[in-house]
């Protein structure tokens, strides 16, 4: 069972909470004083991370994946202009809300591996969304191409998907057996007595095509 590894960007000031507002999906006006799921996204709308933002009352903090610290910090100090705001990193997190690889996988909750991709967040599922995004906040950095793709209910080229079986070559080529070139594939994996359970990316017309029929011993079953 592999331990997640978190890091915390924490933030003080009088413009920290405004400053964050324009930053994350998540609406920082209600109380966050036990956390949120948030989203920082890049200016077209792709996932920079996801991220556990939580409330204190003297400063904010945002617990990131380890290996997306870098990523999120430099992409936060980019905006961060003319605001009485100041930025500390900790390789540290207190009370994450995931604690381990096997409990994200079972959960199917994307993680550094998935948003590597570059990928929009609709691609992992409505719930993922739901949870993560406000679309009555106003704006913030990556809004309106994903409140645009909401609004429009886009069917996403991308699916995210929970795959168990009992080989990873197997299922791999099965991911990877439909739709042009691009992120299919496992991402993510955990071992198991059957073999493995794990987390992927497939291109949509890999649920209108026989592909899984064809074999009997991958199961995959699309995240919503």
């Amino acid at each position: 069972m592999s331990e997640l590894l978190w890091e915390t960007l924490q933030f003080d000031g009088e413009d920290a909470q405004r400053f964050l507002q324009g930053q994350v999906s998540q609406d920082l006006d209600q109380d966050r004083s036990k956390g949120a799921w948030t989203l920082l996204l890049n200016a077209d709308g792709t996932i920079v991370t996801s991220a556990w933002i939580r409330g204190h009352e003297q400063f904010w903090e945002l617990l990131v994946p380890m290996e997306l610290a870098d990523a999120a910090e430099t992409r936060l100090r980019r905006f961060l202009l003319r605001v009485d705001c100041v930025i500390t990193r900790k390789n540290e997190a207190v009370d994450p809300p995931l604690r381990t690889n096997d409990e994200r996988i079972e959960v199917g909750k994307p993680w550094s591996k998935e948003f590597f991709l570059n990928l929009a967040p609709h691609v992992y599922g409505a719930a993922f969304v739901a949870e993560s995004v406000s679309f009555t906040k106003g704006c913030f950095t990556g809004q309106e191409l994903v409140g645009r793709m909401d609004a429009r209910g886009a069917s996403m080229p991308w699916r995210f998907v929970r795959v168990k079986g009992p080989s990873i070559d197997e299922a791999n080529e099965l991911l990877r057996s439909l739709g042009p070139t691009g992120p299919q594939g496992i991402t993510s994996v955990v071992a198991t007595t059957e073999g493995f359970s794990g987390l992927g990316i497939v291109h949509r017309t890999f649920f209108a095509s026989e592909a899984q029929a064809r074999t009997s011993s991958v199961l995959v079953e699309e995240i919503s």
